[in-house]
């Protein structure tokens, strides 16, 4: 007898949460979730828009450099052209930018080689290997490679 009543009065609660939601829908309030992607027309909610989202990524960006201890710079530039930056602590949007044309120009370098090497060994015979390890990535860049085949493991 108890048990049945718990369970009417669980029914009613449900029941009860239930039209509260569907009052809120119909005042307009929305639930958080998932935004349709699409460009936002209204000029003012664009631009409200624009300014919380940028404070989120700022916020998400200091979080990643402190937890972490990453190097992190993030630029953004507004519709209106304004100039929005963010390096971490210890050191400056071009210290890290700078470290990443270093990077790239160096990955570019790898390649350039790679695609030589390989031309190279294919030269040697009709189509015969040369033995040498141009033709794996990962041993070019060193041998220890992060990769793991298959599934991930801990």
């Amino acid at each position: 007898m108890v048990r049945e009543e718990a369970m009417a009065a669980r029914r009613a609660e449900l029941q009860l949460l239930q039209h509260l939601e569907e009052e809120e829908e119909s005042k307009g309030k929305r639930k958080r979730g998932r935004v349709e992607l699409r460009r936002i027309e209204d000029r003012t909610s664009r631009q409200v828009r624009f300014s919380k989202r940028r404070t989120g990524l700022f916020k998400k960006a200091y979080e990643l450099s402190v937890l972490c201890d990453a190097q992190v710079a993030l630029i953004v530039f507004s519709p209106a052209g304004r100039l929005y930056e963010f390096a971490s602590s210890t050191s400056s949007v071009e210290e890290i930018f700078g470290r990443y044309w270093d990077l790239a120009n160096t990955i570019n370098d790898l390649n350039i080689e790679a695609r030589d090497s390989t031309v190279d060994c294919n030269i040697q015979g009709n189509g015969s290997r040369c033995g040498r390890d141009e033709h794996d990535p990962d041993k070019q860049l060193g041998g220890n490679s992060n990769r793991r085949s298959g599934s991930y493991q801990e």
